[in-house]
């Protein structure tokens, strides 16, 4: 396990010394603030908020996904590119430690903008942004980061596995849209 926090903190070095990271929380943020702005007078209801709250919540798994399509293809693929993957699998690190350790960085760096995304234009509604911290919607938040991580340790596996990269990514947009019965 130890080899697994060496992972996550190189990944998530790696991703916030990016500037595409930046660029796309603030691209996020304006457009859930475009979003949230047309709410306005309904998320000042202190019921409506409350509702809203879960909702809300939910709805990083959307920005997260992306966030996770936008960063795990560089974190996973540079080993590749650059010739390291096969001494960074000869390691003492067995390759289900380097797989956590670069998933987690990734879910991590990706819940990290879709709450940064969804927080700051909230701030602009009080009731709604109180609401966000109640039991439900942090347990919300728990479930979503569960989520992302799952997706991109799936993520990942695809694209450490594969020969032909290119040859994933429609398989990447078919999880992301396409809905499935329960």
């Amino acid at each position: 396990m130890k080899y697994s926090a060496v992972f996550l903190r190189l990944t998530l070095k790696g991703i916030f010394s990016s500037y595409y990271f930046y660029l796309s929380a603030a691209v996020m943020t304006v457009l859930l603030y475009f979003v949230l702005s047309r709410l306005g007078p309904a998320l000042a209801d202190a019921r409506v908020a409350q509702l809203a709250a879960g909702q809300l919540a939910y709805s990083t798994i959307s920005t997260g996904m992306i966030f996770v399509f936008l960063f795990v293809n560089p974190v996973f693929i540079s080993e590749k590119r650059s010739g390291t993957i096969i001494p960074l699998l000869c390691s003492p690190a067995g390759a289900g430690e380097i797989l956590l350790g670069k998933a987690a960085g990734v879910a991590a760096a990706a819940m990290a903008g879709s709450a940064f995304s969804l927080l700051v234009p909230l701030a602009a509604f009080p009731a709604a942004f109180g609401a966000l911290f109640a039991p439900g919607p942090l347990a919300a938040f728990c479930i979503v980061g569960g989520i992302i991580f799952s997706y991109a340790a799936m993520v990942g596996m695809l694209l450490l596995c594969t020969g032909n990269v290119k040859a994933v990514y429609p398989a990447l947009f078919f999880m992301n849209y396409v809905p499935v019965a329960v």
